[in-house]
């Protein structure tokens, strides 16, 4: 079984057979376990100035960073319609006593931009 060693948390980890790679590389090659990944999508969400912008997902139920290890329940949720990409979904939510606010357009994609907003 082929492992790889996380760059954040040091721990020897399995290259899974059943699809994806368990790891995410960043430009240096460095590779960082899925575990890993939410801790630092995490920080970034705690850590965001007001106004301070990103991109996580949106699965429906869930904001959540690519490999799905962070999970962020909304606290409040508006689905309207949008002209060219059929529906918008409005999501708000709170993370480490942070409000932010995110929006989804279309049935066909999963990315959620996300602003921090004033609590």
């Amino acid at each position: 079984m082929n492992t790889f060693i996380c760059s954040k948390c040091g721990k020897e980890k399995p290259v899974p057979n059943n699809g994806g790679t368990g790891y995410a590389s960043d430009e240096e090659g460095n590779k960082t376990c899925y575990d890993c990944c939410a801790i630092i999508d995490g920080e970034e969400l705690a850590n965001m100035p007001i106004g301070g912008k990103t991109i996580q997902y949106w699965n429906g139920k869930h904001i959540t960073n690519w490999p799905g290890t962070l999970k962020i329940e909304p606290s409040y949720l508006r689905i309207g319609k949008h002209n060219i990409a059929g529906t918008r979904t409005s999501i708000w939510f709170e993370y480490a006593g942070n409000k932010f606010y995110a929006c989804q357009m279309g049935g066909f994609n999963q990315i959620a931009r996300i602003r921090r907003i004033k609590k």
